[in-house]
């Protein structure tokens, strides 16, 4: 609700759950239901990235690239796509410009319009969620950067307004890697989140099937 709604001060959710129990369908079923809600629509962009390997150097922005009109941003000047939505900010006009580029998310698809990003319905997105999976995982020198993104900042560079970002990752007991115990035991970035979990029930499971399903249960592989 609170990421519908522009709402970013909360610490970053960080969702945790058995291995495929749908932690991503989860925040994509909640940003189409809030696309749907009458009082608070807004169609958001879900940007799934696995953080599963991840080191320091593959959160580097692209570097500002000169050319004849000066310093451009190579992010959007340049066709050089950056899978981080941030930007450096200078102050007035330029600003204002490029949160309106991310929030209509033209930073993602290079074939974004004037219009900018459109899903599957033609309709524009407005902003969207960064959404970091397996986020526990990364390399232990990209622990560092993982605080600065939830900080909303990765050295000079900003997050766009527009954008939110969710953390997800399997629990320690299924996934006991030596990248998980590493991120566990630094207590600063553990305490960027606010813990979620997420426990399967039998019975809420078949009734959300039989539901999404026209021949009903009989039709549910295991």
């Amino acid at each position: 609700k609170n990421i519908a709604e522009g709402e970013y001060k909360t610490p970053v959710p960080l969702i945790w759950g058995a291995p495929g129990i749908g932690k991503t369908q989860i925040v994509a079923q909640c940003l189409t239901a809030y696309k749907k809600n009458p009082t608070t629509p807004r169609n958001m962009y879900l940007y799934t990235v696995s953080c599963a390997g991840l080191d320091a150097d593959s959160f580097r922005l692209p570097d500002k690239a000169s050319t004849a009109d000066g310093i451009q941003d190579s992010t959007f000047e340049q066709g050089v796509l950056s899978w981080l939505p941030m930007y450096t900010p200078r102050g007035g006009e330029y600003d204002q410009m490029m949160e309106d580029r991310f929030e209509r998310c033209q930073h993602i698809s290079k074939g974004a319009g004037e219009e900018g990003l459109l899903d599957s319905e033609g309709d524009a997105y407005q902003g969207g969620v960064l959404f970091l999976d397996e986020v526990v995982r990364v390399n232990r020198n990209a622990i560092p950067v993982i605080m600065n993104i939830c900080d909303r900042q990765l050295q000079e560079k900003r997050m766009a307004k527009s954008w939110a970002i969710v953390c997800a990752a399997n629990r320690y007991s299924d996934d006991p890697t030596q990248e998980a115990s590493a991120f566990l035991e630094a207590t600063p970035i553990v305490q960027r989140f606010v813990h979620v979990t997420y426990k399967p029930e039998r019975n809420e499971w078949l009734n959300w099937a039989r539901s999404t399903n026209d021949l009903g249960v009989q039709n549910i592989e295991p």
